[in-house]
């Protein structure tokens, strides 16, 4: 049992220890610094900052172990599309010249061919190459190689397409008449007669070997233009092709840039959310956190370290803390491999190095101050000790806590001292929370949140106590709570009249939440004039109740027949009672009817 929670009873009051008061004295009466103390605020501070330092850390060394997995292959991935960008936009870069000078050559191939030669000669043409080039599995280059150096053979192939459709039926001809006539005009055959004069001369061209077709110079000149610009077109074409690809690769590879780069940022998103989780599971677990600086505290506390001034120790563990906080960064930062993760960016590491520096220094401060300061200097005399006592702990019966009222109370602070919670009051709030009745189901659970968000608010000074030493002296929890109170002394917080008798009787003082709410309702006198509404009849003929809004009964002796209705009345008695004030009043003596 702590020493700071075991003020013993001297008739009926608890009384301090002088020790511990001189202490309390010299940080508030004289101007003195405090001893070292076990601040249970601040192990508390101390015990979250440690928790939640702790849980970033682990996030962090987490995340980095999920990023070594991970990232490098994606960032091997993009290193490598990288390059091959690189190399395509040099490439690129080394095209461009040549593939403008194959557009300007093409261009100018084309200008040249539509200057010189008819429009519709350029489809027959190609159809005439088409055919010589189909015909013979020729490649495009190959042909235009072997055309160069005989455009002879294009020219008959032109000869053959246009008597090959003359022959047709008139409804099969694909090429228009007058275009057809007009060049076939411009073959003949030796001895000077016309191409195809009539069907008969078509019939003898088709026999007549092709030496002997002969024609006009400028289908040579047409032919040639032709070859030209088919070479021109088609080592555009290639040139085209290559500069096409070296594109294409960089269109693709910057694709593959910017999935992977979504991928890392997923990553990433991952690993802030790790770090984020793990900081608020740390956070949670500061209770083990504060037991494990309540055990170091307890055993700092044999040395005596003399006295001096807080602020030395603080600027001592301050200093401490920030060389430990370089080390932690060190470590988070060299040792461990944080390559190609989001801890590897130098805003992160500026943001959490300042939060782990500072952090760790506070802890550090904090500690020094609190744990290493000063002890009450023994010489120092408090002139006003006989005014100073310290505040009994106060123990919660399981009816005030499943009440509720009580952290309210707690919250404004106007009770002093610790609040206790026993274990045997614990195990009665489970007991009901397990019950198999509703009712009694909802009351233990209520009482255990209860407890729970009064161990977590900072203005509540709540401790559990262990009294299990105590099962074999009780007979039951109310028994075993006035042991605690007495080995304790301690008071008791309760609404159970009964354990207010024993309580009394045993000489443990009650602090009775009922009397309290009782003691702070409005105040109403005889002769004061209220409205209030009448909802039930009275136990005597013509009488009706109403209640105030702190629930305070009004017996109206008159207001049976108001029923339902806001009447004005006036108070005529006041009468306290066990369970509480009750209220008489008459409507008529607030109508001024009855007024003596």
């Amino acid at each position: 049992m702590e020493q700071d929670q075991q003020p013993r009873e001297n008739g009926g009051e608890q009384q301090a220890a002088p020790s511990a008061v001189q202490a309390h004295s010299k940080g508030q009466g004289n101007g003195r610094h405090n001893g070292q103390k076990d601040d249970p605020r601040v192990r508390l501070l101390l015990a979250k900052l440690l928790a939640t330092l702790t849980g970033m850390i682990i996030g962090m060394a987490i995340t980095a172990v999920v990023s070594s997995n991970l990232l490098p292959e994606q960032q091997e991935k993009v290193s490598s599309a990288q390059e091959e960008i690189n190399e395509a936009n040099k490439s690129i870069a080394q095209m461009n010249p040549e593939w403008q000078k194959a557009y300007d050559e093409r261009t100018a191939a084309k200008e040249s061919y539509d200057d010189q030669v008819d429009a519709d000669l350029l489809e027959l043409f190609t159809k005439g190459f088409n055919n010589l080039r189909s015909s013979t599995g020729s490649s495009t280059k190959e042909m235009l190689d072997s055309l160069e150096s005989d455009p002879d053979r294009l020219i008959l192939e032109l000869y053959g397409i246009l008597t090959e459709d003359q022959a047709k039926p008139a409804e099969d001809r694909t090429i228009d008449d007058a275009v057809r006539s007009k060049f076939l005009s411009k073959f003949h055959f030796a001895g000077g007669s016309p191409a195809a004069a009539d069907d008969q001369a078509e019939a003898q061209a088709s026999a007549v070997p092709a030496t002997s077709l002969e024609f006009d110079p400028d289908l040579n000149t047409s032919a040639l233009l032709f070859l030209e610009l088919r070479r021109k077109d088609y080592e555009y074409i290639q040139v085209d092709n290559e500069y096409s690809k070296f594109q294409l690769s960089v269109t693709l590879n910057q694709e593959v840039i910017s999935v992977t780069e979504r991928f890392i940022g997923q990553i990433d998103l991952i690993s802030l959310a790790i770090i984020f989780i793990c900081t608020i599971l740390g956070y949670l677990t500061h209770p083990i956190a504060e037991r494990l600086i309540k055990r170091i505290a307890q055993n700092w506390r044999e040395f005596d370290f003399g006295p001096g001034q807080r602020s030395t120790p603080a600027a001592i563990g301050f200093f401490a803390g920030m060389l430990l906080a370089i080390v932690v960064l060190l470590l988070l930062f060299t040792v461990i491999p944080l390559e190609q993760s989001i801890m590897d960016q130098s805003w992160f590491k500026v943001l959490v190095g300042t939060v782990i520096v500072l952090i760790i220094s506070g802890i550090g401060a904090i500690t020094g101050a609190t744990y290493f300061g000063p002890r009450e200097d023994p010489d120092l005399v408090d002139e006003y000790i006989e005014f100073r006592r310290n505040a009994a702990p106060k123990l919660l019966d399981t009816s005030v806590i499943i009440d509720g009222r009580i952290y309210e109370i707690a919250q404004t602070r106007f009770l002093d001292g610790y609040l206790v919670v026993t274990g045997s009051v614990l195990r009665e709030l489970q007991t009901l929370a397990d019950s198999a009745d509703e009712r009694k189901r909802i009351k233990g659970r209520s009482g255990l949140e209860l407890v729970q968000k009064m161990q977590d608010d900072n203005r509540v000074d709540l401790r559990i106590f262990d009294d299990s030493q105590f099962d074999s002296q009780a007979n039951g929890v109310d028994d075993q709570l006035m042991i605690v109170c007495r080995e304790m002394g301690a008071q008791v917080v309760t609404n159970d009249y009964n354990l207010n008798r024993v309580a009394a009787i045993l000489n443990v003082k009650v602090l009775n939440i009922n009397a309290l709410a009782n003691s702070v309702k409005t105040r109403h006198l005889p002769g004061d004039e209220i409205v209030i509404k009448i909802t039930d009849r009275g136990k005597q003929k013509g009488q009706g109740v109403g209640y105030l809004e702190d629930g305070t009964m009004v017996v109206i002796e008159d207001g049976g027949g108001f029923i339902g209705q806001n009447k004005l009345v006036r108070i005529t008695s006041v009468s306290q009672t066990a369970q509480g004030r009750l209220l008489f009043a008459r409507v008529d003596l607030a109508n001024g009817e009855g007024d003596g």
